[in-house]
């Protein structure tokens, strides 16, 4: 074989091991994306790609993939999580899912399949969300009971919920079932019974966009949003009626004319009331001078949740108080006024 003959076959070579090495990367390749869990989709699948396994619970109704590494009988499967949270699966059987994140199931099932595999990778994927109720009531638009879809969190309910309402408190009250864990707030308080926990929401730091006090949701979730406590001005004051108190546990006598944007011209300010419930269901007349007050000539007066503030005129008499203290208990002829 002469020189030109030999280097045309070592050309022929490199060429022929060139191709083999692609060929095998590609069939390398489909191998391994054949061997891949499937890729989650649907709702617990984050903006950007990021699935964030340890903040779901599994629970009645999702629907779960197993893939576990030269185990054909546990791959390629749906597996539903029953009405009482187990799931049935061959070698381990009966596994309880309930109240689990994915990883913890995985860890368990890795567990009880040990005697079979030999160190068995579990990988578990969340094939489809079953359908799981919450509570939320009060001061919403529309109170009612919703179905969670998936990873939802607490504004994408109150959106659901057609939004606060007028007389909303500052708080939102949450209440979690253990099975779900303890609620990952500040100053949660877990039931003697050990069954539930109950924490709140700052409602101004939730709308402000603070993700800290928007938090998952878990099935059975008990959401309730309190009336805010209110005082009163009536008589002669532009606008009387009923005022929340959202963001304070308070408000002092010049606030509330504030308010009720300020004393008409006809009020006797030197004679007004502040009508205050006492324990025994009675309400305790207290006299104001506000023109004092609005003169610095004495400090102003802080009021109490409940609390009515009432500007006569100069020809009021003592009967009007007595109709005013009916209206309130009765809840008729007094207006509320929204957020302010």
């Amino acid at each position: 074989m002469n020189a030109e003959t030999k280097s045309g076959y070592r050309a022929m070579l490199a060429a022929a091991t060139v191709t083999l090495a692609m060929m095998a990367g590609v069939v390398t390749s489909s191998a391994a994306q054949s061997n891949r869990p499937a890729e989650q989709s649907g709702p617990a699948r984050a903006a950007g790609g990021d699935i964030r396994r340890d903040e779901y619970r599994l629970g009645p109704e999702d629907q779960i993939t197993i893939t576990v590494r030269f185990a054909d009988e546990l791959n390629n499967r749906t597996v539903p999580i029953d009405s009482g949270g187990y799931i049935n699966i061959p070698f381990a059987g009966r596994v309880s899912a309930l109240g689990l994140t994915v990883s913890e199931l995985e860890a368990t099932l890795a567990e009880k399949l040990t005697p079979y595999f030999e160190k068995p990778q579990v990988v578990i994927n969340i094939a489809q969300y079953g359908s799981k109720s919450v509570v939320v009531m009060g001061e919403v638009q529309k109170p009612a009971v919703q179905q969670l879809r998936g990873r939802e969190r607490i504004m994408q309910l109150l959106s659901g919920a057609g939004g606060l309402t007028q007389q909303a408190g500052s708080k939102l009250e949450i209440t979690r079932q253990m099975v779900w864990g303890e609620l990952p707030l500040r100053n949660v308080r877990v039931a003697s019974s050990g069954t539930s926990s109950t924490g709140e929401i700052d409602l101004a730091a939730l709308l402000a966009g603070d993700e800290s006090e928007n938090i998952l949701l878990c099935p059975n979730d008990t959401l309730t949003v309190p009336r805010a406590k209110l005082i009163y001005v009536l008589g002669e004051v532009h606008k009387p009626g009923g005022f929340p108190l959202h963001d304070t546990p308070t408000a002092s006598v010049l606030q509330a004319l504030a308010l009720a944007e300020g004393p008409l011209g006809t009020a006797n300010t030197q004679r007004a009331r502040i009508l205050r419930m006492q324990s025994d269901g009675a309400r305790k007349e207290i006299a104001v001078n506000v023109r004092d007050i609005l003169e610095r000539q004495q400090p102003d007066i802080p009021l109490r949740p409940d609390d009515v503030l009432y500007l006569p005129n100069s020809k009021a008499k003592r009967a009007a108080l007595r109709a005013i203290e009916t209206a309130i208990q009765m809840g008729t002829g007094v207006v509320v006024w929204g957020r302010f």
